[in-house]
This record gives C-alpha cells, sequence and structure tokens, in this order.
C-alpha cells in the first residue's frame, strides 16, 4: 500500500510538473491548451492585462493563439481586454502601423506585443454616426473598424465617422468608416484636406471588410472640402479578360503615370491630326469606329486637360497633370488604339486612348487616356497604366459596376477590384 501510494503521488507530482511547464515553459507550452487556459486567465483577472504574456498568443501559440485572441476581442469581460485583444492582433513593429496579415507573425518581437508599446484603439461605437449602424455589426468591428487607431504623426485634424450607404444599390446599406485628415502640406496655399472611406459590406449573415477609397481633391489650392457623396450618376464597368479598367479609382491620387513631358504637348497639332484618327484600330466595339465627335473635337480643340495633384503624401508636392496620350502628344497618334464606351450612361461615347507602347515595368502594361464626352466637348479624365498583354486580343467587355459612383471635389470613384495588376496572370 505504502509502495502504491508513493506511486500515485510521484505520478501527481509528475503530472503538475508537466502541466506547469506546458503553462509557463514556453519552448514547451502547448497550444490548445495553453492559450485558452492563458486567455481564461486575462478574462477572469488572473492575469493581469499590463503583465499578460500577449507574445505567447500573438506569435508561439499557432492559430489556437489567434483564435483566443479574437474570442477575448469578442467576448472578454473588460473594455480594455477586448480594445488591448484588438491592439495585439494589429500592432505591427511598434511604429503605430497596424495590419492583419498571415504572413505578417514572422516579422513581430515579443517587444512589440508589450502592453507599453501597443496602440489601444478607439471605441466605434462612441463615433458620430455610430447610432444608425446595424447592431450585429459591432461584434467584429466595434474595435477594428477603420481609422480607430491613432494615426501617424500630427495632423491639424483627425476624426472618425461611421456613415450607412446603399452603395451597391440592392436595397441593402453597407457601413463606411470614414477618415477625414487635415494637414499642412507646405507648398500649398492652404491646408490639403484627405478622406479615407472603409466600406463594410453585409455578406451570408456577416460583416466583411470590403474595398477602400482614398479621396483628394484635383487641385488643393482650391479644393472643395464637402465630404465624398455618392452619386446618382450610373458608370459602367470595363474589364479586359476579367481584368477591370478602372479610371476612378483612388490611385490617381498617388502617381503620376503620363510619358509625355508637358500637358499640353502638340495640343496645336490636333486640327491636323483629326483625320488620321480614321486608321486608328478600335479594340472595343469590334469592328467599330472611333466617334464623329471626336473628330470634331479635335478639329475645334473642343478638348480640355484637367490637372491633377500628387502625391500629396509626398514631402515636396509637386503638380502633375491629366494630359493628352502619350501617342498623341509626344509619339505618333497611328500608335494608338481606341476603346469606345459610354461609360457614364448619358448617351454619348467616351472613349479611351490606349497606347502601344510597352510602359516600364511587367510585361502587357500600356499607357491608356480617358476622354469623356461631355455634348461634344472631351474632358480628359486620366491617365494611367492598364494590363493588355495582348492588346490586339483584347477580350473587352462593358457592364454597369457594381458600386454606384462616389464624388469628390469634381471627381468620381468606384471601388476598385484589385484585379488591374501585371503581375499577377490574366484570367482567361
Amino acid at each position: 500500500m505504502n509502495l502504491f501510494s508513493r506511486m500515485i503521488g510521484g505520478f501527481l507530482v509528475f503530472a503538475v510538473a508537466v502541466a506547469l511547464a506546458w503553462l509557463f515553459v514556453p519552448a514547451l507550452r502547448f497550444g490548445p491548451i495553453c492559450a485558452p487556459a492563458e486567455a481564461w486567465a486575462i478574462d477572469h483577472g488572473w492575469i493581469k492585462v499590463e503583465t499578460a504574456d500577449w507574445g505567447y498568443l500573438k506569435l508561439r501559440s499557432g492559430e489556437d493563439g489567434k483564435t483566443a485572441l479574437r474570442e477575448l476581442e469578442r467576448h472578454g469581460s473588460t473594455e480594455q481586454i477586448r480594445r488591448t485583444a484588438v491592439a495585439v492582433q494589429l500592432q505591427y513593429k511598434g511604429k503605430g502601423a497596424m495590419v492583419d496579415d498571415p504572413a505578417a507573425p514572422s516579422d513581430f518581437t515579443d517587444h512589440e506585443t508589450r502592453f507599453s508599446e501597443l496602440h489601444l484603439p478607439d471605441d466605434a461605437k462612441a463615433l458620430p454616426g455610430a447610432a444608425t449602424v446595424p447592431a450585429d455589426f459591432w461584434s467584429d468591428w466595434q474595435y477594428r473598424a477603420g481609422c480607430l487607431m491613432p494615426p501617424r504623426g500630427t495632423h491639424a485634424q483627425h476624426t472618425c465617422t461611421l456613415r450607412t450607404l446603399d452603395l451597391t444599390g440592392d436595397g441593402q446599406t453597407e457601413v463606411v468608416a470614414e477618415h477625414k485628415i487635415t494637414g499642412d502640406e507646405g507648398e500649398y496655399s492652404k491646408p490639403v484636406v484627405r478622406y479615407a472611406w472603409q466600406i463594410y459590406v453585409r455578406k451570408a449573415g456577416a460583416w466583411i471588410e470590403g474595398p477602400s477609397l482614398h479621396f483628394c481633391a484635383a487641385d488643393p489650392a482650391t479644393q472643395d472640402t464637402t465630404p465624398p457623396q455618392t452619386s446618382a450618376a450610373v458608370f459602367s464597368r470595363l474589364d479586359d479578360h476579367e481584368r477591370e479598367l478602372n479610371f476612378f479609382s483612388d490611385r490617381m491620387c498617388d502617381q503620376t503615370d503620363n510619358t509625355a513631358p508637358d500637358p499640353h504637348a502638340r495640343f496645336a497639332d490636333l486640327p491636323g491630326e483629326a483625320t488620321r484618327m480614321l486608321r486608328v484600330p478600335v479594340l472595343f466595339p469590334y469592328r467599330g469606329y472611333v466617334p464623329s465627335e471626336l473628330f470634331t473635337a479635335l478639329r475645334t480643340g473642343a478638348i480640355s486637360l484637367q490637372p491633377t495633384a500628387g502625391p500629396i503624401s509626398a514631402p515636396k508636392p509637386h503638380a502633375t497633370y491629366a494630359g493628352l496620350p502619350p501617342c498623341f502628344a509626344s509619339h505618333d497618334i497611328l500608335d494608338c488604339a481606341a476603346i469606345v464606351a459610354d461609360l457614364d450612361g448619358d448617351g454619348h461615347d467616351d472613349v479611351i486612348i490606349v497606347s502601344r507602347e510597352s510602359l516600364p515595368g511587367p510585361a502587357g502594361l500600356h499607357m491608356a487616356t480617358l476622354m469623356m464626352n461631355r455634348h461634344g466637348h472631351f474632358q480628359v479624365v486620366a491617365n494611367r497604366p492598364v494590363c493588355m498583354p495582348d492588346l490586339y486580343r483584347a477580350k473587352i467587355h462593358v457592364h454597369p459596376s457594381a458600386w454606384h459612383a462616389v464624388v469628390f471635389a469634381g471627381r468620381p470613384y468606384l471601388p476598385d477590384d484589385g484585379t488591374d495588376d501585371c503581375v499577377t496572370h490574366v484570367r482567361m
């Protein structure tokens, strides 16, 4: 009996030692048991939020730790626990930048998951407009909705507002986290106002993160500070091989893509080029023709250029422009191809001029210029590279966009599906 008791006692000591090792020795901690145990201890106050091993849950317990953090975010017993769980999941390298990327954990260290290094998010329920948001939105996005994290640097103004809008026209509302930043950009005559929208959509009974839009004024010196508004205008979506060619995306704010040195280069030569447009191949519609209105606009000079500003985030902003197509301005009009489609549904065909010249970078990247027809007057709206690897075998389709247009400072925007990227393969 004494031998049996000693065996039982020894086994219990061994079991306790193993359990303690699992719980407190990092190399031996067993995720399926230790991660829920750690989260339970935090939630019940056995371990203080300030001293909890958040690095273990985020970095060294695999999917079990991620699940435990998500549960603390959704069902934590205190607001501090819920906010901290979100901050731990999104914190990146302690610099205020936030990510939710499965590839990111390899870049983390325990230093970046310490409570003293975290930037805790605000509570979305306290934001203007929160009263209109559906109740089931909060379980996933109360602390991680867009612009809840502290902004980088200092700004003259930084605000976040929630809006509910029907952006798809299906009778269901979407939730928009609208971020407004007003800052001094140095060379401009007045502070630059920027907006960013993070859109959330309801699918299969759950709220998921949809596209984001970053708005900028065409000319910061005369910018319109009215917030972005949904438009009644109906825009059509244009794609090649199911790859969207979005001329209303926010990348127009970030870079200059025109290869011509001056927006007005060869502008005075356009009247003499009008008849040569008859020889420009039309990619869509097949065997189509360039609209006669474009010939008239070329002959009479009824073409206007829209100045753009960018990139406004650069230390020294510089003026850019929406200029003539490169094959008009600095090359040969016969190096152009055309796409003809009524993108804004006003009954007048718009024209996209695609230059045959391949741009530096991924193969198949060409400069394209959207020229929108305003009752016979053509407005150059945007110059941007498009991914068309086989220019003359393009499979172009036009169909209504799934999103309503959003207008800011006179410029229309459409959420981008992100497919216009030559890095990926063309989807046949």
